[in-house]
């Protein structure tokens, strides 16, 4: 798998940002990540919402944790995610816009796909 990665899709991630993942993963991560690319093993950091704001960001002492505020703005955040937004989503609200776009999309393909007439 990292191979494929490695070889056929270098250089594809800008930053990975894994929020509160559990401690089995990061445990999983620190096996194989003597195995991943430096410079990809760089760009994965795991987000601990609960830790401060560091004086010095933990991004740039290359630790794989991070705060909340290196990755995301708390102000625009769900608080469901430890962020200060009042905002959540509404599955009833958002869930019809969706299904409008996978609609159209179909739609279109669709008609590319038909054999003139």
């Amino acid at each position: 798998f990292l191979d494929t990665l490695s070889n056929h899709y270098p250089e594809r991630l800008g930053r990975a940002a894994v929020f509160q993942p559990p401690r089995f993963f990061v445990a999983f991560f620190s096996l194989v990540s003597p195995f991943i690319d430096p410079v990809t093993k760089a760009k994965v950091s795991f987000v601990d919402p609960s830790a401060p704001a560091p004086a010095e960001s933990a991004a740039a002492t290359g630790g794989p944790w991070i705060a909340l505020e290196d990755v995301f703005d708390r102000q625009a955040l769900e608080k469901d995610c430890g962020g200060d937004s009042p905002a959540s989503y509404s599955h009833a609200a958002y869930w019809p816009a969706v299904e409008a776009e996978f609609a159209l999309h179909k739609a279109q393909l669709l008609a590319k796909l038909a054999p003139p007439q």
